[in-house]
């Protein structure tokens, strides 16, 4: 067996799978062999001493814990992945400084990769700078992966949506716009042919997971942003009831007992708070937040409220760790001390 699939073996080992189920991993991996095949011809076999069984099931899960441990060999920088998307990420009050910290990261992660027999694709890596950042201060800023220089980008699509690196959400409104209008098109042109069940049904299933997809970041659009949201909604709520233009908004969404777009958003908004102080998401995002009972050596009528950090920057204010939490401090006390997570969905609904 190959040096890297024993890298493997010991990776598994490390998480606790060890005797049989060991030796089972070792045999599955053992005495491997693939084909191609094109234009109708079919190469020799040829024996294979790395990577895992393509198209296996267990293919994609033993190469996410293959390698789940990338972060140990960063000093600076943490790291996100998501299958075989890493994204690398670091702050600092300097961008020299910075930027110098994050090219010894990746020189790091490329030796690291290089001893796992993995790769970056340099042609798809990109960088972003995010914050207000002088055009001097720019002029050393070279980010570089195994002595090629990586593209600055304004902005970038990443797991569906459109980042800039001002944060601004102008950029993403745009771009799930234009998807949803193709898909309300779409339904214009069968709703003819279906009964009102079924149009809802369409809408819920393609239009409306776009206008609730990733609520927490959605939530920092401005007023224009959810504006040009609401009118697609609206355009979609007259296609199902098929009613005119000129019918009140509210009488379409009493209708339908839907919740329009801002509604929509601050009640995915408030899940998710509610996933935070339950501690249903992970460490890194539930160690970010504290409680007005922590800095009190005695008992407070507010205790379980989320304590905000002081801040006098507007883009802080507008974030889901600073206006969502104090939204969710300001419902009342029987909604967000409800521990059942149906029952706490309901009381929002109806608070809405």
């Amino acid at each position: 067996m190959s040096k890297i699939r024993k890298k493997l073996l010991d990776t598994l080992r490390n998480y606790g799978i060890d005797g049989t189920e060991l030796k089972w991993f070792e045999n599955y991996l053992s005495n491997r062999s693939q084909r191609t095949k094109f234009n109708g011809a079919t190469s020799d076999a040829k024996s294979i001493d790395i990577g895992v069984p393509q198209g296996a099931k267990l293919a994609s899960e033993l190469f996410l814990l293959y390698i789940n441990n990338i972060n140990s060999c960063m000093k600076h920088s943490k790291v996100i992945l998501f299958a075989d998307d890493t994204l690398l990420y670091i702050g600092g009050k300097d961008i020299r400084e910075t930027v110098q910290k994050l090219n010894e990261d990746l020189s790091r992660m490329n030796l690291w990769l290089q001893a796992h027999k993995l790769k970056i694709n340099v042609s798809k890596t990109r960088y972003m700078i995010f914050g207000n950042v002088k055009n001097a201060d720019l002029d050393d800023a070279c980010v570089v992966i195994d002595g090629t220089e990586i593209q600055r980008v304004r902005e970038i699509k990443y797991l569906g949506f459109i980042l800039d690196d001002r944060l601004n959400m102008k950029s993403h409104v745009e771009y799930i716009s234009k998807k949803i209008a193709k898909k309300i098109g779409f339904m214009a042109r069968i709703s003819r042919m279906l009964p009102m069940a079924q149009r809802i049904l369409i809408y819920k299933s393609i239009v409306a997971p776009h206008f609730e997809y990733c609520p927490s970041i959605v939530f920092q659009c401005g007023k224009n942003e959810i504006s040009r949201l609401q009118k697609l909604q609206n355009r979609a709520m007259r296609i199902i009831i098929r009613c005119k233009k000129t019918t009140r908004v509210e009488s379409m969404l009493e209708a339908l007992c839907f919740l329009n777009v801002q509604q929509r958003i601050i009640y995915q908004t408030m899940i998710f708070v509610y996933r935070l102080k339950h501690k249903l998401l992970p460490t890194s995002m539930t160690e970010m937040v504290t409680y007005i009972g922590e800095s009190h050596e005695y008992p407070v009528r507010n205790a379980n409220d989320f304590r905000l950090a002081a801040t006098n920057k507007q883009s802080t204010k507008r974030t889901v760790f600073h206006e969502g939490l104090q939204m969710f401090n300001d419902l009342p006390k029987n909604i967000k001390s409800e521990n059942n997570f149906t029952t706490y969905k309901r009381l929002l609904i109806q608070h809405n």
